[in-house]
């Protein structure tokens, strides 16, 4: 091969793979075709009279292979006298032909950004040059339908191709911005969390996402969500489509909108923050008055009410909030319901940030076991005991002596939890019981009644200052009170543990968790809270 020529075809070559691609759209047949341009050009290029017209020559070359691989039938000239007067008549340049090939790009592109209806109108009228009434008959619309499809695509392609950015086609897809999803859900009655309907499956996907971000200020078209997000209206459309069904998104003629809150990390801030900080202002008060009412507390008489006072103060403020009114969102203020399940949904554009320096992470849950002994259990930034069926029969078997149910591994694991303990052949409940026969919890209640007053009120200004910031900035979806309250609750319990931690009261597992035990009618109730070893391996 002439020097000269291998220079200039390997200086062409990525040109003319892109020359290839955006004619076959396929890798291999593109291969293919550049292979027979440079054993054309090879073959032809001692026919070349005028060296200075090489680049010209060579694209004259390309332009007439790929003809002939169109119609192989059909008789293209290609003397290479012939092939040099294309090239030098047309004086295209490569670059004049990248330039072209960038422009069929760019119109393919802005094409498959429109939504189906329009984009099918426009594929077969552009690109596979259909008249309007062979696209009417394949379509079996109306010929009036395909002149209006087409003069909205034609403004739309234009809009787009005006505004299209080529680092941006040359890149790809833009960056997508990534959204924290909090969901939470019920079924019917019960208190425990549900299926979301499908949401948390439609709303997984960095597309889905973006598309909630881009919908969210105003109803948009799928065509104005493709060409932003810079993806093709096909992935759009199957996208969109789950969303709609679940109701994160909400479709009006042919335009969607998010159905959901997206905040983002300084309304978090305002509202969150803000929130905690008003419980923070008077959560002292609420300490100094537990305090107060410690010797009555230790004479009620439940099992713990024995221990000191400062063990007993995370089930005190656990249970301060869990009366205290309107402190827990009504799962029926869910903003989406089904037949039996109510759910909701909230983006944050930031991963929230902890309110103070444990709040956030603050939580109580109630389970109730097969034997109907309920565990209460808070969930606190530095403990995450989970809630085990196993250990709410085995405490309430100790407590009664009624059960012969036994889990070595799971009393191993109490004993390691500091939930019991085991002297010899006994052991020992450690964390804090009441028996619901003898009143103890309601008698706690009652003793507990000034404190929980003082929290209701303070709830109520929390609640109240909730609502007022929330609504600033989701007004627009009926769910402003749910929410409201969503960002209120337990903002008392988490400033409350922030003051435990600022007096350096340390918080241990028998802590955090306790139980109630309701017994059953033929149930023998004992009062002593130790029991033999042996006594025990005989139920088994």
């Amino acid at each position: 091969m002439d020097p000269e020529l291998h220079d200039i075809l390997c200086s062409q070559l990525d040109r003319l793979y892109k020359f290839a691609y955006n004619r076959t759209r396929d890798a291999y047949k593109a291969e293919d075709l550049v292979q027979e341009i440079v054993l054309s050009a090879i073959r032809s290029y001692h026919g070349v009279k005028d060296k200075n017209l090489i680049l010209p020559w060579l694209w004259g070359v390309a332009r007439n292979v790929y003809m002939r691989s169109l119609h192989p039938g059909k008789e293209i000239p290609t003397e290479e006298h012939s092939i040099i007067d294309i090239a030098g008549i047309s004086y295209e340049t490569p670059e004049d032909k990248y330039i072209e090939n960038e422009e069929v790009c760019n119109l393919r592109r802005a094409v498959s950004y429109l939504a189906k209806n329009y984009r099918d109108v426009a594929v077969m009228y552009y690109i596979e040059e259909k008249d309007y009434n062979t696209i009417a008959r394949e379509l079996s619309i109306p010929l009036s339908s395909v002149k209006w499809r087409l003069n909205q695509s034609k403004s739309q392609i234009r809009e787009e191709l005006e505004t299209m950015d080529n680092n941006y086609m040359n890149e790809g897809y833009r960056k997508a911005q990534d959204l924290i999803i909090n969901f939470g859900g019920h079924i019917g009655k019960q208190d425990w969390l549900g299926a979301y309907e499908g949401a948390d499956k439609a709303l997984e996907t960095l597309l889905a996402k973006n598309i909630a971000i881009y919908a969210y200020d105003k109803p948009v078209t799928i065509t104005e969500i493709s060409s932003a997000l810079g993806v093709s209206a096909d992935y759009i459309e199957d996208t969109i489509d789950k969303m709609v069904e679940t109701r994160s998104v909400m479709k009006t003629n042919n335009k969607y909108q998010t159905n959901f809150p997206i905040l983002d990390g300084e309304q978090i801030r305002d509202i969150w923050t803000g929130n905690y900080l008003a419980a923070k202002e008077k959560a002292n008060e609420i300490y100094e008055m537990l305090y107060s009412l410690k010797e009555e507390i230790q004479n009620l008489g439940f099992h713990g009410s024995e221990k000191n006072f400062e063990s007993l103060l995370p089930m005190l403020i656990s249970t301060v909030g869990k009366e205290t009114k309107d402190n827990i969102f009504d799962a029926e203020k869910c903003p989406f319901k089904g037949t039996d399940k109510t759910w909701y949904i909230l983006g944050m554009k930031e991963l929230q940030e902890k309110v103070g320096k444990n709040g956030g992470g603050l939580n109580w849950n109630a389970y109730t076991s097969l034997n109907n002994s309920i565990e209460y259990h808070v969930h606190t930034p530095w403990f995450n005991d989970g809630r085990n069926h196993d250990e709410a029969v085995i405490l309430r078997y100790l407590f009664y002596k009624i059960n012969d149910y036994d889990e070595p591994n799971t009393i191993a694991s109490m004993i390691e939890k500091g939930k019991i303990e085991k002297n010899g052949d006994d052991y020992k409940i450690k964390v804090t019981v009441f028996d619901e026969n003898k009143c103890e919890y309601q008698k706690l209640i009652e003793t507990l009644a000034p404190v929980i007053e003082f929290s209701n009120k303070l709830q109520e200004a929390i609640n109240k200052r909730s609502l007022a910031t929330v609504k600033k900035y989701i007004a627009r979806f009926n769910s402003d009170e749910f929410f409201s309250t969503y960002f209120a609750h337990h903002m008392i319990e988490a400033a409350l543990y922030d003051i435990l931690h600022e007096k350096n009261i340390q918080i241990t597992n028998d802590m955090v968790s306790w139980f109630m035990l309701r017994t059953q009618a033929n149930a023998d109730v004992t009062e002593n809270m130790t029991i033999s070893g042996q006594a025990y391996d005989n139920k088994r």
